[in-house]
């Protein structure tokens, strides 16, 4: 009998222990931040940031996300032709470098950075069925603006909340 009770109490340990660590990496529900974002083109999207980094986001359009107060990132939603125009015109552009291109929640994304007067400039351009989506940051270092994109999400209206 005490082995019995021995061999269920260490199986309940793994088991925990193994759940545990299948939710580490998953943001817990008070440090995401979801807004619906309805855009001109009529599509409806959620929006979602995960907080636990310290980011805070004023969804007011643009949507802004900052860091220890100061603004990082601004988030334009236009039209869905953008993504192909700013796509096109990177190839033939000599001051741009695409960094990255390939799909985040479904939806292709690129993006690229630019030398200016005023700083590096990082943006990211996601591409939805009518929409897309423009992030844009001036002056900060590309690993920072790369966090702020792994921190957001994106779904659908019509596919429920996110």
């Amino acid at each position: 009998m005490k082995k019995t009770i021995a061999a269920l109490l260490a199986l309940v340990m793994c088991m925990s222990l193994l759940s545990a660590c299948g939710k580490k990496d998953e943001p817990a529900a008070e440090n995401l931040d979801t807004f619906l974002v309805e855009a001109e083109t009529g599509e409806n999207i959620y929006v979602t940031l995960d907080t636990t980094d310290g980011y805070l986001c004023i969804d007011d359009p643009p949507f802004m996300i900052s860091k220890d107060h100061i603004d990082m990132v601004t988030g334009t939603f236009t039209t869905q032709d953008t993504y192909s125009t700013y796509y096109e015109a990177l190839k033939t552009d000599e001051s741009g470098e695409l960094l990255q291109e390939g799909e985040k929640d479904g939806f292709p994304f690129f993006s690229y950075k630019v030398d200016s007067p005023v700083g590096t400039e990082h943006n990211y351009f996601v591409q939805f069925p009518k929409t897309t989506l423009v992030i844009a940051s001036i002056g900060f270092e590309e690993a920072d603006i790369q966090a702020v994109f792994d921190a957001l999400s994106f779904k659908l209206a019509d596919e429920g909340a996110a």
